[in-house]
């Protein structure tokens, strides 16, 4: 008994659709091994790592080096800053309520302090943190007190606006 003319046509399309995405998923991921001009991540002294990334570029996106090979900007995340500053400033992690550490959509950490921080030990920590996140991107880094579930953003003390700027009290 033969089909109606057609009928095999939904199954083509959603093979078609099933072609599509695994070359899309294909495409997407990379290997480092691709050309010899990649970037890698090693650890650096200090607990900080370099990914040979450019300046000034948002984490997760691609650049390119010139020569048409693509790499992956490393993402910095709370975790990053946190091994950071235990391997190279334990002291001033322990003012840090890693509970409401928080990075923002917009680009930008919030490191809360507790009430009364010296801003001057702020400025320090600000500092410290920044050695972290412009391994990655071009952030701001604000160090607040009074930070809550319900107050994320906080009361800053101390503020960068990016790579470019400096730790200054607000």
């Amino acid at each position: 008994m033969s089909q109606p003319r057609g009928a095999h046509a939904p199954a083509r399309l959603l093979l078609g659709v099933a072609a599509a995405a695994l070359v899309v998923l294909t495409g997407c991921s990379s290997s480092s091994t691709d050309t010899a001009d990649s970037s890698t991540t090693t650890a650096a002294p200090g607990g900080t790592t370099d990914s040979g990334s450019t300046d000034g570029t948002t984490p997760g996106t691609t650049t390119s080096d010139g020569t048409g090979t693509s790499t992956v900007v490393a993402e910095i995340d709370n975790d990053d800053i946190i091994s950071a500053l235990e391997a190279s400033d334990p002291d001033l992690l322990a003012l840090v309520d890693t509970t409401y550490m928080s990075w923002s959509a917009f680009g930008g950490f919030t490191i809360p302090v507790p009430t009364g921080t010296d801003p001057a030990t702020a400025i320090e920590l600000c500092e410290a943190v920044s050695e972290v996140v412009y391994e990655g991107a071009d952030n701001s880094i604000v160090i607040a007190t009074e930070v809550t579930a319900g107050n994320i953003m906080g009361t800053p003390i101390v503020e960068r606006s990016g790579e470019s700027g400096t730790c200054a009290a607000v």
